[in-house]
């Protein structure tokens, strides 16, 4: 049976039919609308009255057991750059996946915690292209080579350094090694 069954369920909330047209489009523009016979999206309410245990306090609820659209939302497909599209297409309404078991998964409103540790992993990955950077400059100073990055990544490192700290004044999980 060639089924592709998409369709938005009943009684979901503006946050929740947001997430559905998200995934809908991301799953469209990847080419993997086939459901392999499944009811793919589920609200909450559909869920518990199923008598399933994880999800429960999500917005919508992705079935993926079977069909195409499986590798967006399992890990253990290893493609990580499907997952990581899909995120992106739910960070854009307020909304983040979580993997509940192999065959399905939950939509949840992003909260400020996890805007700030995003913020936070951004600026980690800023630091750490800065500190390469700075790395280069050493070997090129080592190399008695002029360099006028120096003091750019220099500022560069102390702003990340900075924002590292206000993670871990908001976060308090964040620990700075002393020197």
């Amino acid at each position: 049976m060639d089924r592709n069954d998409l369709a938005c369920p009943e009684g979901l909330n503006e946050l929740g039919r947001k997430a559905h047209s998200a995934i809908v489009a991301e799953l469209e523009r990847q080419e993997a609308t086939h459901t392999g016979g499944c009811k793919a999206f589920y609200s909450p309410t559909e869920w518990r009255a199923r008598g399933e245990d994880y999800g429960l306090k999500s917005v919508l609820i992705v079935v993926h057991d079977g069909g195409a659209h499986a590798a967006a939302f399992n890990w253990n497909y290893e493609c990580y750059e499907v997952v990581e599209d899909m995120r992106k297409a739910l960070e854009v309404v307020g909304c983040f996946v979580e993997q509940c078991t192999s065959w399905y998964s939950a939509v949840y409103k992003i909260s400020g915690r996890y805007q700030m540790l995003r913020g936070a992993k951004e600026d980690i990955g800023k630091a750490l292209v800065s500190l390469n950077n700075l790395m280069d400059t050493m070997c090129d100073r080592a190399a008695a080579q002029p360099d006028a990055r120096f003091e750019h990544n220099k500022y560069n490192l102390e702003e990340v350094i900075d924002a590292i700290i206000c993670a871990k004044d908001n976060l308090g999980k964040i620990e700075i090694p002393k020197e």
